[in-house]
């Protein structure tokens, strides 16, 4: 109250608030590839929910570590996940990161506990695309693990939650995991018409790193039938993942294109006197991966990786591993 004793409208300050539209606009920027304006909306909610209490950051993070993934930046995705909270989002993601490493088992148990609450029938919009994305993830675990049933079920999960004509996200989810079981099947032809179907709905959604893996999908279902065709969709999706900075899908293209007979990137970009890969392989070393584990996350075989790792030695100058994870720690801000 001023000394007349009229009252005095301050502007509220809503922290929660704040931190909740950042991380909503940062997860749209992030499903539209905008990736670099998506990490500072997602590193600024971080920073303004430390006050409001866990939910919010744990949202957050949970954004970020998606993001994290999305680029192939396995150990920091898993490093934002740590705090309880982010709900669906943050399981998909911690399975997806166990699915990246091998690990179908541990993926689906993750999966399964998120969604012990049952199905959501009458949820709309981004609520139903969240609900559709778990069991999404779970139908690629439980094929892994060869349970055909399981993955079936997971895949009726995502059906029920499309609406009436539905066009939209949930309908190419649904699409995708129907792909996925008719592949499964050995059903090639059922397979690429649902791909099809979802990448027709991925590209007027607008949604970029979704389309690539569906072209990276589509390409794998043509390599025996159409193998031209498969180069084109292999190659329209590597271009597509280096232009989001998603490495690791980068990569997984990169094989699908050897695999073809087609070869890979198209000549070595230098960083100093390491090749891109031989900066890549490394990172992963002073990460402290195993040639195994390297040759893993890059789709190369552990010949290959050995190589990679003996010719970062020479050219760095150092005799062992020890030398290179030091030499990676000195040059981590450059990497």
């Amino acid at each position: 109250m001023v000394p007349g004793g009229r009252p005095v409208h301050r502007p509220l300050r809503l922290p929660f608030l704040y931190a909740r539209c950042r991380t909503l606009y940062g997860g749209v920027l992030l499903a539209k590839g905008r990736w670099e304006e998506a990490e500072t909306e997602l590193l600024a909610a971080i920073r303004m929910a430390e006050g409001p209490g866990p939910g919010p950051r744990a949202e957050a993070l949970a954004r970020l570590a998606e993001l994290r993934l999305r680029q192939g930046r396995l150990e920091e995705a898993e490093g934002l996940l740590t705090e309880r909270g982010g709900g669906r989002a943050a399981a998909r993601t911690a399975a997806r990161l166990r699915l990246a490493r091998g690990e179908p088992s541990v993926a689906a148990g993750l999966l399964e506990r998120a969604l012990e609450d049952g199905g959501e029938p009458h949820i709309h919009g981004e609520r139903r695309q969240r609900a559709a994305a778990a069991p999404e993830t779970l139908v690629t675990a439980r094929l892994a693990l060869g349970e055909v049933d399981a993955a079936r079920a997971a895949a009726a999960r995502i059906a029920g939650l499309v609406g009436g004509g539905d066009g939209g996200q949930v309908a190419a989810l649904a699409a995708l995991a129907e792909a996925r079981l008719a592949t499964a099947a050995g059903r090639p032809e059922e397979a690429r018409w649902q791909l099809e179907r979802a990448l027709g709905l991925f590209a007027r959604l607008d949604l970029p790193h979704e389309l690539a893996l569906v072209r990276l999908e589509l390409a794998r279902v043509l390599a025996a039938d159409d193998p031209a065709m498969a180069v084109a969709e292999a190659r329209e999706a590597r271009d597509a993942f280096e232009r989001l900075g998603a490495r690791g899908d980068a990569d997984a293209a990169d094989a699908q294109l050897r695999a073809l007979g087609a070869g890979g990137r198209t000549g070595p970009k230098r960083v100093g006197e390491l090749t891109r890969r031989e900066q890549e392989v490394l990172r992963l070393v002073g990460l402290g991966l195993s040639n195994p584990e390297i040759a893993q996350r890059l789709f190369i075989s552990r010949k290959t990786a050995a190589h990679h790792v003996s010719n970062v030695l020479a050219k760095l100058g150092v005799r062992n591993r020890a030398g290179a994870i030091a030499y990676a720690t000195r040059q981590a801000d450059q990497l």
